[in-house]
């Protein structure tokens, strides 16, 4: 029995191609960012540093866009929670925080070179004498897990399927 895959798909052959490249490409932007991030297995790997809070800026975009950042003094460079943890902030808590308490961060051992440049310093953890905002062990399971390895993998496979249903074989010839 033959099935007839253009009933269910358009098979346009350089879409598929295409897309099948772009999902080869991407998968590969996937692992690039899984492999190159801060290694974190314990605290032995973070730098805890304190300052006192000087202002904030929470903006939640349209299409899930979110940019959490806030500063402390006496650093001038911006701390920013990274999207994969803003499931575990608490920024409702954040925001009723006084100018000049004193705030505790966890950043990685990698970023300390980053201190008081114009990067962004991505935090682990946040907290103040009363209260966590953003809690270390949720963070670093998130940051350890293996999330994009599988994304990644699952978009290349889906590019070598588009690649392969998007290849023309040779016309074959028949014998009249």
């Amino acid at each position: 029995m033959k099935i007839n895959w253009n009933r269910w798909f358009i098979r346009d052959r350089g879409q598929l191609l295409f897309g099948g490249f772009l999902a080869c490409v991407s998968s590969l932007v996937f692992l690039y960012m899984q492999i190159t991030q801060p290694k974190i297995k314990n605290d032995l790997d973070l730098q805890f540093i304190s300052g006192t809070f000087k202002d904030y800026s929470f903006i939640d975009g349209s299409r899930g866009y979110h940019n959490y950042t806030f500063r402390l003094n006496p650093y001038l460079n911006s701390f920013k929670v990274k999207a994969d943890f803003l499931f575990a902030f608490n920024d409702k808590k954040f925001k009723n925080l006084n100018f000049g308490d004193t705030v505790i961060l966890t950043i990685s051992k990698d970023d300390i070179y980053k201190i008081n440049s114009n990067a962004y310093i991505f935090i682990f953890s946040a907290a103040d004498s009363r209260t966590d905002f953003l809690n270390l062990a949720d963070s670093l399971k998130k940051h350890n897990s293996y999330q994009l390895f599988y994304i990644s993998g699952a978009y290349f496979l889906l590019g070598l399927v588009m690649v392969f249903f998007g290849y023309k074989p040779p016309n074959k010839i028949e014998n009249v």
